[in-house]
């Protein structure tokens, strides 16, 4: 038995194909027709498309100890607990600041979170989470403001800090001894100079510096405030941020209101990470205008957060290497056979034709 004739593919005789300039031109067009069609189907598979869905936020539960005492647990981002027998993600997030002052003393500057400040705010977070230090010569830099006084008389709040998922605040004020002392000259400018206050605009608490001899200038640079895992692909409205406050007293209150977007952000062939987007609005409020109100806000800044019930999932695809190859082989298969039938329906048009003549 010869199982020879049972192969469908069957070869040619050499001596019997018949070439021809026609043929060449038919070949060379299929290999630039698959040539051209190879280079588009790469750069399909190099793209990478993005997808944009809005879901509700995974629900998070913290405990009261941990909320009041969260420096006993380890600082990581991504604990997780259980909650009905489900994992959840870690219901705090971390934290990171780094602001100068240039001409406010760190004696002078308190930092507050919800409320808590001097010791209540060291039991909250520990005692080296958040530091008060003379800035650097490349942070004064960094920040535009030069001089020997700046590094002389400013200061650097630096640190992390762990911070429940529900909204809150971050605030670097003037300590409520200083405030009490621009307070007491305020008053006794204002004593010395009431018929001037009646006919024209004056600041009470312009020249608080000169009577005391220490500056409460609240001007200040943002190097950076984070919160948990930036989104790589915006830009970050609380990085390099400079306010000068050029009112007469160097005094106000600087709020910036800030959003938080939870976004898990996937990447093509990577694990998806939880990140956040961040949106700010900044307002700022003169002294003058917070005595007038009675206000017990004090000179500084102030991030007042929240986070949004709705989370961002940014997925970017890419199509699988098997698809690849497999749409790869098609292509060139297709385009062969293709010229193939072409080619024979040539030929056999032209045999057709020597016929008829």
């Amino acid at each position: 038995m010869r199982y020879s004739t049972y192969d469908v593919f069957q070869k040619p005789v050499e001596g019997l194909r018949n070439k021809s300039v026609t043929g060449a031109v038919i070949t060379i067009i299929a290999a630039s027709v698959t040539f051209i069609l190879f280079l588009s189907q790469l750069y399909l598979y190099a793209s990478v498309n993005t997808l944009n869905h809005l879901t509700i936020a995974q629900s998070s539960r913290a405990s009261l100890m941990s909320l009041l005492h969260p420096h006993i647990m380890d600082q990581e981002r991504e604990l997780t607990h259980k909650v009905n027998g489900k994992k959840q993600v870690n219901p705090r997030v971390l934290v990171k600041i780094h602001v100068t002052f240039p001409h406010i003393k760190c004696m002078d500057l308190d930092i507050e979170h919800d409320g808590a400040r001097g010791e209540d705010f060291r039991k909250l977070h520990g005692r080296d989470s958040v530091q008060k230090r003379v800035p650097t010569l490349a942070e004064i830099t960094e920040a535009g403001f030069h001089g020997k006084a700046s590094l002389r008389d400013g200061c650097t709040i630096q640190g992390k800090m762990l911070v429940p998922k529900v909204g809150g605040s971050i605030s670097i004020t003037v300590a409520r001894s200083s405030w009490q002392m621009i307070l007491m000259n305020a008053l006794f400018h204002m004593s010395q100079r009431h018929e001037q206050i009646e006919h024209q605009a004056y600041d009470p608490f312009a020249g608080g510096a000169s009577q005391t001899g220490r500056a409460f200038n609240v001007s200040h640079y943002i190097h950076t405030v984070d919160y948990g895992e930036t989104f790589p692909l915006v830009d970050h409205p609380l990085r390099k941020v400079k306010h000068v406050i050029d009112n007469q007293s160097g005094l106000g209150v600087s709020t910036y209101h800030v959003k938080l977007i939870p976004t898990r952000y996937k990447r093509s062939g990577r694990r998806a990470k939880d990140t956040y987007q961040v949106s700010v609005a900044h307002h700022f409020v003169h002294p003058v205008t917070l005595a007038a109100s009675g206000s017990h806000l004090l000179p500084g800044i102030s991030f007042m957060y929240d986070f949004t019930p709705l989370e961002v999932h940014h997925t970017e695809e890419r199509e699988g290497f098997f698809s690849f190859l497999a749409s790869l082989i098609s292509i060139v298969g297709g385009v062969f056979v293709t010229v193939r039938l072409f080619s024979s329906f040539l030929m056999e048009t032209v045999n057709i034709g020597k016929k008829l003549d």
